[in-house]
């Protein structure tokens, strides 16, 4: 075997094995993003369009899915292409501990706020993604936690959703995204504007005294 010194294990990892959006499109991490938008009742954020630009703008297509890396580069993307998603959500991962078993899932994503979530996940070295949802109102959720395993942008509706226990296939889960949408910031009322309601109050009760 001929060493390379800059044949790194990811480089290894990336020729060898497939990355997260593993599917027959190979787009299994963008439908699982958008599965997540539409779990917000905001379907439609993110669109085949925003992948194919991405694609353009890093010069190559994903083959073999998106590593975690590209995930990480994918939201930057659509952050400068204006999608408006609460950013400082979507970079902090929910999950900071590996999780090995459906079972595990199952016991603690109903520990996670409400919310629409990207799960990354794996099947041996086999990356995947899905969407996970999590409400705990039992009128809008049949269970407290469901996932969305597929998306499909021709279809009404494009995706639905179906129990935790379909994912048998699941040994090991590397990251949760929390999908959110947009805080609207409330503008601050300037202290010039302060100042001059406190004169008219003024003039006001000076001419009730006069």
């Amino acid at each position: 075997m001929v060493y390379e010194p800059a044949y790194s294990v990811l480089q290894y990892f990336d020729r060898h094995f497939r990355g997260a959006g593993t599917s027959e499109t190979n787009l299994r991490f963008l439908n699982s993003f958008q599965a997540a938008c539409y779990g917000l009742v905001q379907d439609g954020l993110v669109n085949s369009g925003h992948w194919n630009r991405f694609c353009r703008a890093q010069k190559k297509g994903f083959p073999n899915g998106a590593f975690t890396r590209k995930i990480d580069a994918f939201f930057n993307f659509i952050r400068a292409e204006g999608v408006p998603l609460d950013y400082l959500q979507l970079f902090k991962k929910v999950q900071k501990f590996s999780m090995m078993t459906v079972a595990e899932l199952k016991r603690k994503a109903p520990q996670f706020p409400d919310g629409s979530y990207i799960v990354h996940a794996a099947q041996h070295y086999v990356e995947h993604c899905f969407a996970l949802v999590v409400n705990h109102d039992p009128a809008k959720q049949e269970f407290p936690v469901m996932i969305f395993d597929d998306y499909n942008e021709s279809a009404d509706p494009p995706c639905s959703l179906e129990s935790v226990c379909k994912l048998d296939w699941l040994k090991r889960v590397y990251a949760v995204y929390r999908i959110a949408a947009e805080v609207s910031k409330t503008p601050k009322k300037s202290k010039k504007s302060k100042v001059s309601k406190k004169q008219r109050s003024r003039k006001k009760l000076k001419l009730c005294r006069n």
